[in-house]
Order: structure tokens, then sequence, then C-alpha cells
């Protein structure tokens, strides 16, 4: 009895020093210590598995000893299937190892000073993955504990059943360490994680920054001033213009408009990260735009000290449906590409109606084009070619010239070439280029086909420079004398929107902006007509000074219209009452057409 409780205080004393750390090196040396303490053992060994190695053999390895150099020279190492291992490994309790055992002689046993070494299995137990909340603990492997006593020292009950008790303990602490390090593993790499997802959210915002300081300096740099021309262009429009001065001043207008298409799409690019430009496909007069494309292109063959030379088929379609905005600038973007390949040359544009089977840049073979003007549709060529003043006498290469297909595949001028390429697909199109002897493009063709639209009666026979729209007869209404406030926070679109209304015969006054801004809003405007408001303003928000116009409504007047960028504003302004929009940049027509349809709805 008196060894018993004895065993039974060494039991409780070991798990209490056993338990006092949740390392699993720290668990594992205070028990070879505290064993060896408590029964005066030599040494203590611990033998763990390795992993598989590539042959699928699994070894034992001495991971943990309590006197460093007990074990012989060289032999560290013992194969799983050695008799003693198994032997330990199938039984619950003590195992007492013969003086041959090579797992005792490995751990410092069999010498002269030693006696019989015991030795137990030790259940390895790892806490799984966490599922749902909470850890599944699975029995993966056992371990070898080895217990080495001196010479006269003798095995019995109390002393096995301490050394079974501790073996279960050192198991559970063994678990609740693997849990602990689990549970920490998890911890560090939820931190990481969330360290992680910091640093985005602020690279996130960072990059939002970046974005808007890019569109704000595009908005008030590029987007504005070509705004304010295209509204100047278009009242110049009106007056009293010469042939030349009008095809001057519609060419400039054409222009600007391709500029602010362009920075459009870089602005929604950044915005919306869309791949895609979107197309504006409308009804247009052709010939007006093969006019000015010749016009713009031979200014930048003069800058350049090229000649040029225009042949134009008479058997052209006029009204057309298409995107002209993109026929332009790919039509720009070729005599661009040519002429800065060589230093000088003469340049040829051509335009005819396409009534040959055209063919890809891959040899593909398209569907045959024809100028079918009874189907609804037909085709039109344009072949931009260029001629070196080195590479021969002739000034205008010959026709057949340009009859050439493209040799060469993946054959890519610069990368605005892959983006015009796109383009044209996208309008069901073609365009390529053909090479000289020196591999530099001597040519370039661009093939449509548009859709034909039939002619009107009322058909305006003049197009707004600004405007790429066919222009059809407004319905008459009198403009002169109507009261328009305009609000707005730039001086620059005051000047220009206050000329254009002016023009069309309108009484346009403006209010100061600046502090009490939006309080005098509202008594003001009952006694106008019309209220424009920019939604652009910086100071002030657009939405709020319309929601306050309606309050002061006396009858039908006055109407809130906006003047936007946006292409997808009109949701937003009906819900606060805004009656019109116009689209920037605003020029004198559509100016005039949109103030006219919102009388007329009244």
């Amino acid at each position: 009895m008196k060894q018993q409780e004895e065993a039974s205080w060494h039991v409780r004393m070991l798990t209490q020093e056993i338990r006092k750390s949740l390392d699993r090196h720290t668990v594992l040396y205070t028990t070879l210590i505290e064993l060896s303490r408590v029964l005066g053992l030599t040494n203590c060994a611990v033998w763990m598995p390795s992993a598989a190695a590539s042959d699928g053999k699994v070894t034992m390895h001495l991971t943990h000893e309590l006197r460093r150099g007990g074990s012989d020279e060289g032999l560290v190492v013992i194969g799983v299937d050695d008799v003693d291992v198994v032997e330990v490994r199938r039984s619950d309790g003590v195992k007492l190892l013969g003086p041959g055992s090579a797992l005792a002689a490995a751990s410092g046993g069999g010498k002269e000073d030693t006696g019989t070494v015991a030795a137990i299995r030790m259940p390895m137990l790892k806490v799984s993955d966490f599922k749902g909340g909470t850890p599944e603990v699975i029995q993966t492997s056992y371990a070898v504990l080895v217990l080495v006593p001196p010479a006269d020292k003798t095995w019995g009950a109390h002393e096995t059943e301490i050394v079974e008790v501790v073996a279960d303990q050192v198991a559970v602490a063994l678990s609740h360490a693997s849990l602990l390090e689990e549970s920490q593993a998890m911890r560090d790499r939820l931190a990481e994680q969330n360290r992680e997802l910091l640093q985005a959210r602020r690279d996130t915002l960072m990059a939002n920054e970046a974005r808007d300081a890019f569109q704000r300096v595009m908005s008030q740099g590029m987007r504005r001033p070509i705004h304010s021309i295209l509204g100047l262009v278009s009242v110049v429009q009106e007056d009293d213009l010469t042939p030349e001065q009008k095809l001057v001043v519609d060419t400039m207008g054409r222009t600007a408009t391709v500029v602010s298409t362009l920075i459009n799409d870089v602005m929604e690019m950044s915005s919306t990260n869309r791949e895609r430009f979107p197309l504006e496909t409308r009804p247009f007069q052709l010939h007006s735009m093969i006019r000015d494309a010749p016009c713009v292109s031979r200014c930048l063959c003069d800058f350049r000290g090229f000649g040029f030379a225009v042949h134009v088929e008479n058997t052209l379609p006029n009204l057309v449906i298409g995107d002209e905005r993109r026929i332009f600038h790919v039509i720009l973007h070729m005599v661009g590409n040519l002429i800065s390949r060589i230093d000088s040359g003469h340049v040829t544009f051509r335009v005819r109606a396409d009534d040959e089977v055209a063919e890809d840049t891959l040899g593909q073979r398209w569907d045959p084009w024809r100028p079918s003007y009874s189907s609804g549709y037909s085709s039109v060529k344009f072949v931009i070619g260029v001629k070196s003043q080195q590479s021969s006498g002739s000034t205008i290469p010959p026709a057949g010239q340009f009859k050439r297909k493209p040799s060469g595949e993946g054959f890519d001028l610069r990368l605005s070439f892959s983006m015009c390429r796109k383009l044209v697909q996208m309008m069901r199109g073609n365009i390529w280029a053909v090479l000289d002897g020196q591999g530099l493009p001597e040519s370039m063709t661009l093939v449509l086909r548009f859709q034909l639209q039939p002619p009107a009666p009322l058909m305006s026979s003049s197009t707004s420079a600004g405007s790429f729209e066919r222009q059809y007869a407004s319905p008459s209404c009198q403009l002169t004398g109507l009261k328009i406030l305009l609000i707005d926070d730039d001086d620059i679109n005051m000047v220009v929107a206050r000329k254009l209304l002016e023009k069309l015969g309108c009484v346009v006054s403006s209010l100061p902006s600046g502090s009490g801004f939006l309080n005098s809003v509202g008594p003001s405007s009952g006694a106008y007509q019309v209220v424009l408001v920019n939604l652009e303003m910086t100071r002030v928000n657009a939405l709020d000074v319309a929601v306050r116009v309606q309050q002061y409504r006396s009858g039908r007047w006055p109407f809130v219209m906006a003047m936007t960028s946006e292409q997808n504003a009109w949701e937003k302004c009906a819900q606060s009452g805004i009656n019109g929009i116009l689209r920037k940049p605003v020029v004198m027509l559509e100016a005039k057409e949109e103030l006219t349809r919102i009388l007329q709805s009244a």
C-alpha cells in the first residue's frame, strides 16, 4: 500500500510538471528529466518514426535524449521493422528488452553500468485541420520511449505502472501542444492574410486616387477645352462663310470631335476597365466625311512635305448608317502611319465602291460585298498609298498596286494599328497593310459595309461639325426671346454656352457662384423659362440645384435642362425633375433641337 501511495504521488507530480508547458519539445524533455529523477535512470530516449522515404521505407529516429552521446557512434537510426520496435508498438504495456536488443543498445543500454532496458509505446496524437470550428484529433503513429536504468536496478510493478501512466499523460500533453501549435499557426495565417488584405485595400485606394486624379486632369486639361472648341466652331458654322472657309471650319469641328471621342474612350476605360470601345451607329452623310477626310490628310502631308492626290468615285452612296467618328479616326490613323515611315514622298487617297471579293490578312475569303443598292447595303473601299521619292520617278502609284493583298501573318504596325483593326472588325469591316521590298508599308486598305439610309424630304443639307449625325429639319419653334438661366461654375464653359444660346436668339442670364449661391437659385429661377445646369460643377451639386428650382416652379415654367458628358446620366436626371439633357460637346444644332423638343412637349 505504501508503494502504491508513493507511485500515485509520483504520477501526480510528474503530471503537473509535464503539463506546465504546451511546447512539444519542452514536454518531452521534461518527461525525460522527471522520469530519470523519480526512477533513478541512467538515460532516457525518445524514438519517433520518420516520414516515408522515396522507396517507401520508414525508420525510427532518435529525436530526444537525456544524456548526449549515450548511443554508439553512427547508430542513430533503427528500422521500423526491427523485432523489438514491432513488439513495443504492438503492446500496451512496458516491454523489457534483452541484452542483444539493437533498440536498447542505441539508447545507451547493454553497458556494464546499465541494467535491463524498458520500452513503451507512446501515442503521438496530431490535431487535424479545423472543421466547423472544432478540431478533429486523430491518432497517426506511435513513438517509443526507452528507459535505461543503472546496473543494480530491477523493474517493479509500481514502477512499470508509473511509466504506463506517464506515457498516457505525455500523449495527452502532446495533443494539447499540437492543438496550440495548430491554433497559433492558424492565427499567424489569418494575421498574414489580414495584413495582405489591408495592403491590398491601401493599394486599391491609391489606385482609385490615381485614377480620379487622372480623370480630373483629363477633364480639366483636355475634355473641357475641346468641348469649348466644338461649341465655338458650331457657332462659326452658322455665319456666312465662303466654300473654302466652310470646308476648313467643318474639318476643324470634325477632327475635334474625333479627339473628344478618344478622350471619352480613355476616361471610360479607366473607370470601368472595359476593353471594347462603344460604337455609335447613326445616319450620316458619307460624301461630307469623304470631303473632310482628304482635307485633314492634305494638312498632315503638307506639314511633313509630302505630295497629295485624291481620287473619289462619283457612284458612292451618300446617306448611310455607321459610326462616322470611328471611321474618321481610322482614316487619319492610316494616313499618319504611312507618312511616319519615310521622310518624304507622295500620298494617294482613293475611295471607290468595293466590287471585289475581299480577303483578310490571313488569306481567308470574306463574303462578297458588292455595292448592291437594292439590297440596302453597300461596301466602300478606302485605299491610301505612299511612294517615297527614291522608289521611282512616278509620283502617283498605279491603281493595280493597291489590289495587292497583305503578305505575312500577324503583321502589326503599332499597338494603335491593332486597336484600329479591332474597331474595324466591330464595324464588320476589314483593314490591312501592304509592305514594300524593304518591309515598310506602302499602302493601307480599309473596306467597310454600310447600311443605306433612305432619303428624307425634310433633311437639312448642312451638317454640324461637332455632330456626326444626320440632321433633320426641326419643327418650327420660336426660340427668339426665350429666357434662359445658365448655371455653371466654369467661366470658359459659361462664355461658350452663352454665345451659343445667344446665337439662337435666346436671352441668357447667369448667377455668380460663391457663398449663398444655392439659396439664390430658387427665387431667381421663377422669372425664366429654362434653367440650364452643368452637371459637372465642382463647387455645387447640380442635382440639388435642379430640385431647388422645381420647388419654385410657377405653372409649367421653368423647365430644367442639364449639360453633361456622361453617357448614362438620364436616370438620375429624371429622378431630380430634369426635363432634358444636352450631351457635351454642346453644338448649336443639337441645342436648338433639344430646346425645341422640350418646348413642344409642354
